[in-house]
C-alpha cells in the first residue's frame, strides 16, 4: 500500500489518508486552517517503478471538483508523486479524489 504525507497547502492540521494500492486508490484530505495553492500530498509508491508514472487523478465529490487539484508531471518520480492545487481549500472540508496510474 502506498503511503500518504500532507503538503502544505492542506493546512497546519489537516488529515491525509490514502487507501488502495500503487495502481489505483482513494485519498481523502480534510482541509484545516493556512491552506493555500501549494503541495496537498505527497503520494509515495509501496515499491519504486521502472519508469516515471502517468497519472489520471479525478475528483471524486463536487468540493474536490471545484478545487483545481492536480498532479504536476516534471515532478513525478518512479518513487512517487506530488498533489497539487490551483486554488486555496476551504478549511473543514473534506476533499475526495481517485488515482489511477501506469508507466
Amino acid at each position: 500500500m502506498p503511503t500518504i504525507v500532507k503538503g502544505l497547502g492542506a493546512g497546519s492540521s489537516a488529515s491525509v489518508t490514502v487507501s488502495g494500492n500503487d495502481t489505483s486508490g482513494t485519498i481523502i484530505i480534510v482541509a484545516s486552517t493556512n491552506t493555500s495553492d501549494d503541495v496537498l500530498a505527497k503520494l509515495q509508491f509501496s515499491s519504486v517503478r521502472s519508469g516515471k508514472p502517468r497519472v489520471v487523478l479525478t475528483p471524486a465529490n463536487k468540493v474536490s471538483a471545484a478545487a483545481g487539484v492536480y498532479y504536476d508531471e516534471s515532478t513525478a518520480t518512479a518513487s512517487g508523486i506530488d498533489i497539487y492545487t490551483a486554488n486555496a481549500l476551504e478549511q473543514g472540508k473534506t476533499y475526495v479524489f481517485t488515482y489511477f496510474i501506469v508507466e
